[in-house]
């Protein structure tokens, strides 16, 4: 009947017995049937709503257009993933491994982009009392050992000011920042 997604799709929705399959060329090569192919799956073709063809025709392998992107994210629409299923994506995730070409990449296609204040919050929120274990505690602060912590600019020092600004802290907290000054101020130097 046909090998694409959107067909396997198509007939696992409708049933099998609501398609029909013609045959409509006999080749005695695959040349010449990628030939024909190419020649009958174009753009044009597989840009119709009537088909289920997602790429350009011809060496059984082509390019995949806009309009087959559309497609197959229409197809993807409204598809729920169990709980097993996210799990399994997960651990399939976790056990790939990116290149450190790969990694260059993406560390490039992230500068410069900013994170909105609706993220930003959301982000905050998920965050708001979760608890460290010392373990974690150790790492975090081994990963920001020897990490470049120079003096800062002025523009950073008011941005930090006006974030802070209103900000009301407890008894306890102003008790254990305190505390924490006076430790680093009679630290004695050998």
């Amino acid at each position: 009947m046909g090998s694409g997604k959107l067909i396997k799709q198509a007939i696992a929705k409708y049933g099998v017995n609501n398609f029909k399959k013609e045959i409509l060329f006999i080749y005695d090569n695959f040349k010449n049937v990628d030939i024909k192919e190419k020649e009958i799956v174009t753009e044009e073709f597989v840009a119709q709503e009537n088909t289920y063809n997602l790429q350009v025709g011809g060496f059984g392998i082509g390019h995949v257009t806009n309009k087959s992107k559309q497609k197959i994210s229409k197809s993807r629409l409204g598809i729920k993933f169990s709980l097993e299923h996210k799990a399994k994506l997960s651990m399939a995730a976790k056990k790939r491994k990116a290149s450190s070409a790969t990694k260059r990449k993406m560390s490039e296609a992230g500068k410069g982009r900013t994170v909105s204040k609706k993220i930003r919050d959301k982000i905050s929120q998920a965050n708001k009392g979760r608890i460290f274990t010392d373990e974690h505690k150790a790492k975090i602060s081994q990963a920001n050992k020897g990490k470049l912590k120079g003096p800062m600019s002025n523009e950073t020092k008011a941005k930090l000011s006006k974030a802070h600004k209103g900000r009301i802290f407890t008894d306890e907290h102003k008790a254990k920042i305190s505390a924490t000054k006076r430790a680093n101020n009679h630290t004695s130097i050998s």
